[in-house]
């Protein structure tokens, strides 16, 4: 006479455990990642000026200080580089350091030249990268 067999062994259990183990800790991975940050670059908003004009936005780049301050995504001294004129309202560019990377929030700001005209972002709030 034959016994029965189980409806499920222990190796089969032990494979659907492990799989369910594995499905639990993906989708507490995925649902606790951090936030995904938005930031814009220098050339990217003054390739679109109108289209952040007014707007709290927030930039990544390298704070230097020529004529007036500015941000620019590299520090490269190519010709044409991008740079983001920047007024602060707040003296949080007081402590900054040239030539290192920090996030800018701030409000893009229109200035009228003869030309047309400028943006300049009013900054708000620096945090270092």
């Amino acid at each position: 006479m034959k016994g029965k067999k189980k409806l499920l062994d222990t190796r089969q259990l032990l494979i659907i455990l492990i799989v369910i183990i594995i499905i639990g800790g993906a989708y507490l991975i995925i649902t606790n990642l951090p936030p995904e940050e938005e930031y814009l670059t220098p050339e990217t908003i003054l390739r679109n000026k109108d289209t952040y004009l007014n707007q709290n936005i927030k930039v990544r780049g390298f704070y230097l200080v020529e004529e007036y301050p500015v941000i620019v995504s590299t520090l490269s001294t190519v010709e044409g580089r991008a740079e983001l004129r920047i007024v602060d309202n707040v003296n949080a560019t007081e402590d900054l350091i040239e030539n290192e990377k920090y996030d800018f929030t701030g409000v893009l700001i229109r200035q009228d030249t003869p030309t047309g005209f400028d943006v300049i972002l009013d900054i708000e709030k620096i945090n270092e990268v």
